[in-house]
């Protein structure tokens, strides 16, 4: 088992699959869980759980983990094409879909949309078919990091976040409105 960045180790060893069990899912299939146990070799043994066409139900980034909820996580929920397959509600009272939305940055759309300007060599992230007032943000890094949220910064063309202090890489802009119950998921691409 590997897991790339997680709070098991790294390499976890090698494990078997000691059961394959198909379960009636949510989407009217039934879905393999694949139930793996540690050779012996195996120092700090876990009890990764797999289902076919769901992945671990660990968190993601430990596929290698035992699925439990207080110490390194577990899948309460799984949606796939619109649709909810999974659900675990030992730790959470109801599924709630979140529909996320993306931008195109070839066509105007009454959606929330983000331009990159760049000043010298500070990069600021514009957000453009926004009221301000209506949404707030926050800004999330490729890990599941908060970095930060709002206020916005006012300005002619849009609204600004500076992002002088952040480095190459991949985030997330969630975007939430104050008065109806929408939400904006916005991915980007720091160069």
């Amino acid at each position: 088992m590997y897991n790339p960045i997680s709070p098991f180790p790294r390499n976890g060893g090698t494990y078997v699959v000691d059961s394959i069990i198909p379960r009636l899912l949510l989407d009217g299939n039934y879905h393999r869980f694949y139930y793996f146990s540690a050779t012996p070799s195996v120092q700090n043994p876990q009890q990764p759980i797999w289902v076919e066409g769901l992945g671990s139900l660990s968190i993601i980034n430990a596929p290698g983990g035992t699925p439990t909820w207080l110490n390194h996580g577990r899948i309460s929920c799984y949606y796939k094409e619109a649709g909810q397959v999974y659900e675990d509600l030992d730790t959470i009272n109801a599924c709630n879909v979140r529909y996320l939305s993306s931008y195109d940055d070839t066509a105007p759309s009454p959606e929330p949309s983000i331009q990159f300007q760049y000043l010298g060599d500070r990069a600021i992230l514009c957000l453009r078919n926004l009221n301000r007032d209506n949404y707030e943000y926050t800004l999330w890094d490729s890990q599941g990091r908060k970095l930060g949220g709002s206020p916005f910064e006012a300005s002619e063309s849009g609204y600004k976040i500076n992002l002088a202090n952040k480095r190459s890489g991949y985030y997330i802009i969630r975007l939430q409105s104050l008065d109806e119950n929408r939400e904006y998921m916005l991915p980007f691409l720091l160069p």
